[in-house]
């Protein structure tokens, strides 16, 4: 059934948002495309191509650039290690941005570096666990061998698997006798190997709550697993420890944050929220909105979290609750065009023709060639058209 909601904002890719994506994590599929999202007007009864990205998968950045490990027109791995799934590189738990960068000392590799030999060496559970076993017994106050052991877990997920049962995708293998198939082969993630990474970084998370890129991380995983609960989970955790942290927070090798911590938390927890309503779940929208509402509690005045939580209320068809918090964000901004058209269209569900009215030609005079505006001009005329005579 299709709901009737309010525009979803878009992260543009000049935003200061990280990526905790791993260097061989594939480009979003065919069918999570612009034009796909343009189609997808279930849940908007205001979309523009500018403002409405793919609602399959958050607004971030979806491949790591090898070459420099960040974002921004620069060779993709797969340019440099190929494409083939059976021939896939270590998997680097690896935040990226336009702008904000992990720092080395001379001393010590970067972190990729230093991720992708330990990739190279510990390949198999077994290993892994031994070696974070033994690692942060050694190092009690050292996140890296948590770190390094998620990334290790990502990589043993993404390798080409041989499972007995017919539970994971692939090619099957069958009896000859029996004719029955006894197993799988397959080069598909493991998701099970996938949430173990998310397990060693929810431990880090606990022992270093001040590493926000730890947080970020376990999002990321739960994203790529498909773990929408443990999502909820991990963001919440996050805004916890931004809340008791504060000023401690530090990213990657304890690196300061080098952007308003503010933007930072809201761009992270925009795109997981935009993720969870994708799914059109009353669990998940429950989900998504929940975590707009914690986060507001850090946040009352941020424009972008204001309009997720106000998402909520408009896929309920709560348009006194959803315009509430609308009219808030555009006191925060009132230049906001894609908040203003979100106002007057859940006026016209309210049937309160004067405020859209008012906010539709608000729109027009703050920017009259936008797109937005033609689709206020639009929506005048029909306002002033009389109503169809009932039979």
């Amino acid at each position: 059934m299709l709901r009737a909601g309010i525009a979803l904002r878009q992260d543009a890719a000049k935003d200061t948002l990280e990526a905790y994506a791993p260097a061989s994590l594939p480009a979003p599929p065919a069918s999570c495309d612009r034009d796909a999202t343009l189609n997808r007007t279930r849940r908007t009864f205001y979309t523009v191509s500018e403002e409405i990205e793919c609602l399959q998968a958050p607004a971030r950045v979806e491949a790591v650039r090898a070459s420099a490990f960040q974002s921004g027109g620069l060779p993709c791995p797969e340019a440099e290690y190929g494409s083939s799934p059976m021939k896939r590189p270590a998997v680097l738990i690896l935040l990226l941005c336009v702008s904000l960068h992990a720092v080395h000392s001379e001393e010590k590799p970067p972190l990729a570096v230093r991720v992708k030999e330990f990739v190279a060496t510990y390949k198999t559970p077994d290993a892994i666990d031994a070696k974070l076993k033994e690692w942060s017994e050694q190092e009690p106050q050292n996140p890296d061998p948590y770190v390094f052991a998620a990334n290790a877990y990502l990589a043993a997920a993404d390798s080409v698997s041989i499972t007995t049962g017919t539970k994971r995708p692939g090619f099957a293998i069958v009896d000859p006798k029996t004719k029955k198939t006894v197993g799988t082969i397959s080069d598909t993630p493991d998701p099970r190997l996938q949430m173990k990474g998310e397990a060693i970084l929810a431990t880090a998370a606990g022992k270093f709550p001040h590493r926000l890129d730890i947080h970020v991380g376990r999002m990321s995983i739960c994203e790529r697993a498909g773990d929408m609960k443990a999502l909820e989970h991990a963001a919440l955790a996050m805004l916890d420890a931004v809340a008791t942290q504060g000023d401690k927070l530090r990213w990657i090798d304890d690196a300061p944050l080098t952007v308003p911590l503010e933007q930072k938390v809201a761009g992270e927890i925009h795109g997981r929220i935009r993720l969870l309503y994708s799914k059109e779940k009353p669990d998940t929208d429950k989900a998504g909105h929940g975590i707009a509402v914690a986060a507001l509690k850090l946040y009352p005045k941020n424009v972008k979290l204001l309009n997720l939580a106000a998402v909520f209320h408009s896929y309920n068809k709560e348009w006194e609750q959803a315009r509430a918090l609308l009219v808030k964000a555009s006191e925060s901004d009132p230049d906001d065009i894609i908040v203003l058209m979100n106002i007057a269209m859940t006026s016209v569900r309210m049937k309160d023709t004067a405020d859209a009215r008012t906010r539709f030609e608000a729109i027009i005079k703050k920017a009259p060639d936008s797109e937005q505006a033609r689709d206020a001009r639009e929506e005048l005329k029909k306002l002033k058209a009389p109503a169809p005579k009932k039979r």
